[in-house]
This record gives structure tokens, sequence and C-alpha cells, in this order.
């Protein structure tokens, strides 16, 4: 079927700034408007409107049992939507709101997608059986964000020709543009040797050393004090440069160690030359767009092998081939890493890291995965 044809509904609770660009995208392909709140208690708003191309509703939102539970108000299918249209909607059963809205889908004759992850680090076993459960009887396809997770879902008896998934990315084009602008290059490995990020490595104190770069959240599940642990042991000439707001002074005994921080930064021409000057990005905690993020520059990630604490982008991570990992929660195993890295060797995971997300996992395959997910609803009888 012609996407162009169909008026899409898609449901969210918030619109985060990494999700506008899949949406303005989708809005040259297929006549979309997107239904979300600006605020939720105990998410980050959504991003500016001014950077939205697609149609938007507000929906103001109210939490229930202490943000267990939320109510997108007024969130209903517009009478213009009639059968054969589409809802794309958030599987997470803890919006109640949902409810009326797939029912009245229904009745409408409106096809249904379940967009939503099978599993995440975050998902309880009780949450994650319930949002399955609640997506069979509700939804005609499932969008899926890793390809790793269809076979989970075809093992809870979905149909896999109504298996999807969007290998849940980010523009890197954004990120190419921010290259440019600041090196005079696009050509991401060429930018890191260039005269301007080896100006930027002295002027900051971080030349001639294997540069590290955290760069999220300081919080207790960021998982930091098993990265502390692991500096105090070891032995090679390590820089960590740690970038995101929280509380550093919860941390002990580490003003020995070769950190600096550089608090929040959001912008990304103020985070490219951090990015560009660093060898490798670790994350303890559970990785998720930080990896894609982190190989658009040509950085190989470190973090944990543990998957169920993981979000599903860390199924993108080959050990040994576009980054490293530790034994979970190991600091001797971790120790082992960081010892180990040498130039030569995060060169060859720099270039894989390049390759995994402009190649194999890019933006453009993304769009292509929600358009054929659009489609294929659009064509069940």
């Amino acid at each position: 079927m012609d996407a162009t044809r169909l008026k899409v509904f898609i449901q969210q609770p918030v619109i985060p700034k990494y999700r506008v660009p899949l949406f303005n995208e989708l809005a040259k392909k297929c006549e979309i408007e997107v239904h979300a709140s600006c605020e939720i208690p105990g998410m980050p708003s959504s991003a500016e409107e001014n950077s939205y191309s697609f149609k938007f509703k507000n929906h103001n939102c109210f939490s229930k049992l202490g943000g267990r539970l939320f109510f997108q108000q007024t969130m209903e299918i517009p009478d213009y939507f009639n059968k054969g249209d589409i809802l794309v909607y958030n599987s997470n059963p803890r919006f109640l709101s949902n409810n009326k809205l797939v029912r009245r889908a229904r009745e409408k004759e409106i096809k249904v997608i379940a967009w939503n992850h099978a599993n995440s680090s975050t998902s309880s076993g009780i949450s994650s059986w319930l949002r399955k459960r609640m997506t069979s009887n509700k939804a005609d396809c499932l969008l899926l964000y890793m390809a790793s997770e269809i076979n989970e879902m075809e093992n809870e008896g979905w149909p896999r020709e109504k298996l999807f998934c969007l290998n849940n990315t980010i523009d890197e084009k954004s990120i190419v543009n921010e290259i440019k602008n600041l090196t005079g290059t696009e050509d991401v490995i060429a930018a890191r040797n260039s005269e301007i990020i080896k100006e930027f490595k002295e002027d900051h104190g971080i030349n001639g050393k294997i540069n590290l770069l955290y760069c999220g959240r300081i919080t207790e599940k960021s998982s930091l004090d098993i990265l502390f642990e692991a500096l105090k042991k070891v032995k090679s000439k390590i820089q960590l440069n740690i970038i995101g707001d929280g509380d550093f002074n919860r941390f002990n005994n580490i003003e020995n160690l070769n950190i600096k921080w550089h608090g929040a930064i959001y912008e990304e021409v103020k985070l490219a030359p951090w990015f560009l000057s660093s060898d490798a990005f670790i994350y303890p905690g559970a990785v998720g767009l930080s990896l894609n993020h982190a190989m658009a520059y040509g950085l190989p990630v470190i973090t944990h092998n543990k998957q169920n604490k993981q979000m599903p982008e860390f199924n993108y991570l080959k050990d040994g081939c576009n980054g490293l990992t530790y034994q979970f929660q190991n600091v001797d195993s971790l120790v082992t890493i960081l010892n180990g890295l040498e130039k030569s060797e995060l060169n060859r995971l720099q270039k894989n890291a390049l390759k995994t997300i402009h190649e194999d996992y890019s933006f453009k395959k993304m769009v292509q995965n929600f358009v054929r997910c659009i489609q294929t609803a659009g064509s069940i009888s």
C-alpha cells in the first residue's frame, strides 16, 4: 500500500528531541499527526515545537499512584480518521488513556500498531508480561525497537509477518553536519586528527593520553562507582572526562584520579569537540541511545556484558569489533579492559563503530522500517 495515502495517528508519552527527526521525515512520506504531552511528571519535557514539521497536538497529562499510572487528557481519535487509517500507540500499560484510544480505533476499523520494547533494563517480569498480553489483544502489528526482539515475540505467539523492528537509532546526519562545521570535513576519522581537535586537546590538558568519555546523568543507575574503583587500580595513562549533571559529591576517595568534570552540556556544537577528542566512550550502567551517539562520532563503547541489565541498543555492540565488554559489576574485569587499551587497537574499533551507525543501523533505514510497518498494517484486510 502507498504510505502517502494513509492517515497515521501517533500517540506518544512525550516527544523527546531525538524523535523529532524521525517524525519530521515520516511527515514527508505519509499524513501523520503526533499526539503527546509537553510535560509528564517524572519524564523529560518534549522538544520545542518550533523544530516540528509535523502536525502536533498537546494533551495535558496527570499521574496517579505516585507516578505509577498516567492519563493523557482528551486523547481521542479524531472524526476524520476512518476505516483503513492507522493508529500507532505506545503500548506501555501505565498509560490508562490508551485503553479508550485503542477501543475507539477498533470501533472505527482503524488498524492498530503497538510500538514498544519487548523488554528493557527497567522492565520487571510482571510489567513486561502485562504489556505483552495487552498488546496481543489490541494490535494488528507490533513495532519493536530491535531486530533481536522479533524472535522473542514470535515465541510469544505472534505471527512473524506482523512483527517489525525500527533498529532504533539517532539522525547521524546532524552529527556529521556539526563535525563539518567544526573541522571542515565530514570524514569523522580525518576530523578526529584535525588541527582544531589537536588544539582542543592541548587547551584542555588531555593530549598524549587515552581519553575516555562518559556523557550522561550522574545517578546511581549510571554505576560510575564501579568505574572509579577500576581507575584506582589501572596502570595505563587514562584520562576520564565526564559530561553530565548530578551529585558529584556522593563519590568518595576519587581526588587523585585523572577525572575532569565538565557539568551538563546539551548543545551538539559544544559536545562535538569532546567526542572527537576521545578514544572511547564508557558507560558502566545500562547504555541506550548514548551508544548510537558515541558510535556516530567513531567512538567504540565500553560497557558491561549482562544483556538483561542493558537497554535494547546494547545489541549493536559486538565485543572486540566496535566496542568492549567486561563482566557485570566486576571491577577487576573492567581493570583488565582498561589496562589493555592501546591506540592502534582503538583505531580499529573506531572504524567499526562508524560503520555500525552510518551503514548497518542508519537513520535512513530506521525510517524505512517504520514506513514498512505502516504499509503492512494498512494492507491488512
